[in-house]
This record gives C-alpha cells, structure tokens and sequence, in this order.
C-alpha cells in the first residue's frame, strides 16, 4: 500500500540446539536470509528499507541454562526398558509434554564416566510425564544428579503448580560463584491465596 516503515521487527524464532542433531542456523546466517529478502522486496516495490530488528531471546538465555534433577526410583522392566524417575517434571517443564521437546542430559556427579545406560526419564506427575523419552546415561542411581541442558529459554515462564507442586529456586552461577536469583516455593506460598467460606468453616 506504499506505507514506509521506519522499523520492521521480525520477532523471534530462532533455534537452538537442543540435541546434538539440531543444526540451526546462527544469527548472522538468519540475518543474511531476512534482509536479503527485505531488500530485493522492498526494491521492487520501491520503497525505502526499514532498520531491521530481530529478536534472538532463546538463542541466548536457552543454552544458558540447565536443570538438576534428583534421581529418584530406578526401575527395570526386563525385555522393555529402564525408567529414571526424577524429582519433577510436567510442572517445570510442560514442553515435551506439550509438543514433543527433545532434550539431552548427563548424571552430572558421574559426567566423566561413559554412558552405556538406555533408560527413559520420567517427571513425578500423576499424567504421562516423560521428560527424555529415550537417552543413554551414565550408570545411573538413586540419589544421583541429572543435568539437563538448554533449559534457560520457557521453562521457568511456563512453570506452574501442577499437582499442587512447588516450583523450584533458580540460581545464578559465574565465576565460580552461586546466588539464588529465585527462591524455592513452599507450602505457604501453594495456600497462601487459599480460602475457607465463613459459611463452610467450623
């Protein structure tokens, strides 16, 4: 319609790697695609070319962070598979319940040892909460550390009580040193918002 624009602002979307076959493009890789095609559309329609903005948010803060887990049960179904059973799940991370997210993980007290152990990770929660549906760790126990990678981007935003389940601290590691940035729910913040009808109270 003729309508300069002084700004065009792509949004997000831009990948990260999850799992070491995702392959996605870098930053200037998408830069290179966008405002190539900007320019020869903006060309031919003869208008003058915006500044071009992205929004690369999880291409940053995804890789940037990782949640530790508690192992919990280790149970063996013979001639089936091996389930890992942690101390969250669903109500931290609802992605690959939601769409299939794939993520990798290590035993992170155990990280320089091989992995020879396939085994399916599995939340708490009282629905199907399968967190890793298929991945080879290190021999994992109970009371063992699973770290899982590229947590940073969605997951805390989509956390939730689920199950009436608290969410968990997030922490801040640098240089060698850790500051809570987020502290642990407990019970009284679960009730706090809670209330019992004078009508119903005896």
């Amino acid at each position: 319609h003729g309508v300069e624009l002084p700004e065009l602002d792509m949004g997000g979307g831009l990948g990260i790697a999850y799992t070491s076959e995702d392959t996605p493009p870098t930053t200037d890789e998408l830069a290179e695609v966008i405002a190539e095609a900007l320019l020869t559309s903006t060309a031919a329609q003869g208008l003058g070319v915006p500044r071009l903005i992205l929004e690369p948010g999880r291409s940053i803060v995804g890789p940037a962070g990782v949640t530790l887990y508690t192992v919990g049960p280790v149970k063996e179904i013979p001639g089936v598979r091996t389930y890992v059973a942690v101390d969250g799940g669903l109500s931290d991370n609802p992605r690959p319940a939601l769409y299939g997210a794939e993520y990798e993980a290590i035993v992170a007290n155990k990280a320089n040892l091989p992995r020879t152990m396939p085994v399916r990770v599995a939340g708490k929660h009282c629905e199907t909460d399968t967190l890793i549906p298929e991945i080879a760790l290190q021999a994992v126990e109970e009371g063992d550390v699973l770290a899982v990678f590229c947590t940073g981007a969605y997951n805390y935003a989509m956390a939730s009580n689920y199950n009436r389940f608290p969410r968990p601290a997030m922490v801040l590691v640098r240089d060698g040193k850790a500051d809570v940035i987020v502290e642990r729910e407990g019970l009284e913040d679960l009730v706090r918002h809670d209330r019992i009808p004078a009508r119903l109270a005896r």
